[in-house]
């Protein structure tokens, strides 16, 4: 019987989205490097949209371990 892969492609999504959250964040990501001050306050303020991002990417990531660790019957 051919065994489903959503749960290998949560965990990329996941991974792609933890991936692109990080490198664009405006404090830790690889764009901080490119912002001057004032950008990078004005990006800061709103911070919000980046730990969403993060936090909907770990529910992913979590979403699709989870579901490749049970035993299919």
């Amino acid at each position: 019987m051919h065994q489903p892969r959503s749960h290998k492609m949560l965990i990329v999504a996941g991974l792609l989205g933890l991936v692109f959250f990080w490198l664009t964040d405006a404090r830790y990501g690889v764009t901080s490097l490119y912002l001057t001050d004032a950008a990078r306050d004005a990006i800061n303020a709103r911070q919000i949209g980046t730990i969403v991002g993060v936090a909907g990417s770990l529910v992913l990531l979590l979403l699709g371990t989870w579901l490749s660790l049970r035993r299919v019957s």
